[in-house]
């Protein structure tokens, strides 16, 4: 099975391989970011693990004060993916969240089967907003 757990320092290089992995779905994302999410943000970067404590995935996220929270990234290493890490990941959130995801993406597909719900689109981005609490 998987855990989801706080993203430590020594995660970094594993998540930037997954990243960049991803790098078309999920544009350009610098390690410093990351870094920046674990050492100033609290428990803003997850990370998805297998049993034996390798990271498959992360999410990074930001609590919101108007009642949203906002996921920047998510994502799993393709080579786990559809075995319900993403929606592990989704779970951690409580409240409303709302997230960006590059039209044409094949995310769109995993948001809107998730129970998403497209509010419109912004550049080259769709928005997609989840209204309940943990139930993905």
């Amino acid at each position: 099975m998987y855990s989801v757990r706080a993203a430590v320092l020594e995660d970094l290089p594993t998540v930037d391989r997954i990243a960049k992995a991803s790098q078309d779905s999920l544009g350009s994302m610098y390690q410093f970011i990351f870094k920046a999410a674990i050492e100033y943000e609290s428990q803003s970067l997850l990370v998805a693990c297998k049993e034996d404590s390798e990271v498959v995935g992360f999410m990074r996220w930001e609590r919101g004060i108007e009642g949203w929270d906002t996921i920047h990234q998510i994502c799993v290493r393709q080579d786990f993916r559809g075995e319900g890490i993403g929606r592990l990941l989704l779970c951690q959130i409580p409240r409303p969240v709302r997230l960006r995801c590059l039209v044409g993406a094949e995310s769109n597909s995993f948001f809107k089967h998730l129970g998403f719900a497209l509010a419109g689109e912004v550049g080259k981005r769709n928005i997609w907003l989840r209204f309940k609490g943990k139930a993905v």
